[in-house]
């Protein structure tokens, strides 16, 4: 009994020792942004949970969400220099399925669906929403 108990907490422990990262911080990966979150391999890229903001203004974020070997990847939410914003889910630096919001001169652009390439086309399935 003492024994399963042992390896139930070994199994446990290392469980939450291998899944949670230290969040750290790096400058020096993109010219106008700062990375604050997980790292990950032999170059330590962004892998896991992190954010990029502005390098001059800490509380402007461009990009809160998962990333993979540095790369936009799994759930996350893009804001735009316009004001506008992307989330949902990415695979690869491109948002696959999820939403985008704009607000601009007074009219809204909503759509929800999904989305192909990097510069956010929608593709598939999809609701657009236009509001004057």
């Amino acid at each position: 009994m003492r024994y399963l108990m042992f390896i139930s907490i070994f199994i446990f422990n290392s469980f939450f020792s291998f899944s949670q990262c230290k969040e750290e911080t790096r400058d020096d990966l993109y010219t106008d942004l700062l990375y604050v979150g997980c790292l990950g391999g032999d170059q330590g890229l962004p892998n896991g949970k992190g954010k990029l903001v502005s390098k001059d203004d800490n509380d402007k974020i461009f990009y809160d969400g998962n990333f993979k070997e540095g790369k936009f990847d799994g759930e996350g939410t893009l804001f735009l220099s316009d004001g506008s914003k992307l989330w949902g889910s990415f695979e690869d630096n491109e948002l696959i399925q999820g939403n985008y919001y704009s607000e601009k001169d007074g009219k809204i652009q909503k759509y929800e669906g999904g989305f192909k390439g990097d510069q956010f086309n929608y593709q598939g399935n999809g609701k657009l929403t236009l509001i004057d």
